[in-house]
């Protein structure tokens, strides 16, 4: 018998839009027809609609998954003298935002049994200068959050989730993005929810730190030209957001 060889790709992204092309195009219109292309309403829907699907009050967007990791260790005050635990197989942009704060990373090895940060490991790693553990939920599988919790909380750090790969996953119920004091996403094209371009967005339960993180997205503004911290620019884009919207439904 014979068979013919067919080429399956590992990341069908035009397939996957041409199914939610017009419902795109039709909210696109509406915001070029508005004019309202820089945090538009399309923004604050999303971010409504993701916080609601993350479990938490407060999602912030952002304009990729690297400002969402950087903005967050920002938020947190860490910086120069600092050392934040990572694990060592993650996408570079993990250990980069930690460099970008001026702090120092340090690598922990992970678990053979799921690839995640090995939590036995973890304290052995904590120093006087250890000041949060980000831990890395890779391939949809969630870090053992109820355990690095504990950790950190008898030592006093913080926990910054890196949740590039974990858009919906779940432990006890509890969707990634909600243990930690900040969750970080990517909308990267190829993620389990993406735009058709960059994206991001940090979520958390705290609404200090959300005030403090999209004052850093913007400048440091709540009133235009009025700059009350150091900010950057990392909004996330009003037309990746009606994209964002649009697939929600379909995550």
């Amino acid at each position: 018998m014979q068979f013919n060889s067919v080429s399956i790709p590992l990341v069908d992204l035009a397939t996957q839009s041409r199914a939610i092309r017009d419902e795109v195009l039709t909210r696109m219109s509406a915001v070029i027809d508005a004019g309202r292309y820089i945090l538009g309403e399309e923004v604050e829907h999303f971010e409504t609609q993701f916080a609601e699907y993350c479990q938490v009050p407060h999602c912030i967007g952002v304009a990729n998954g690297t400002d969402a990791l950087h903005l967050a260790l920002r938020a947190l005050d860490i910086g120069k003298g600092d050392e934040v635990i990572t694990v060592g197989n993650s996408f570079a942009a993990t250990a980069f935002a930690i460099a970008y704060t001026g702090a120092t990373t340090v690598f922990v090895d992970i678990d053979p049994a799921d690839f995640n940060i090995d939590v036995n490991l973890v304290e052995d790693a904590i120093t006087e200068r250890t000041r949060a553990i980000l831990p890395v939920h890779l391939y949809g599988q969630p870090a053992r959050m109820m355990e690095l919790r504990e950790i950190a909380d008898r030592h006093g750090l913080r926990i910054v989730e890196d949740c590039a790969q974990s858009h919906g996953a779940e432990v006890n119920g509890q969707r990634c993005g909600s243990f930690g004091d900040i969750g970080c996403f990517s909308f990267y094209p190829g993620k389990n929810l993406g735009a058709f371009g960059d994206g991001g967005a940090n979520t958390t339960r705290d609404p200090k730190l959300a005030e403090k993180l999209r004052l850093l997205r913007n400048y440091g503004q709540r009133v235009k030209n009025q700059h009350d911290m150091l900010g950057y620019n990392c909004r996330l884009d009003t037309l990746q957001a009606c994209v964002l919207l649009t697939k929600m439904k379909h995550i």
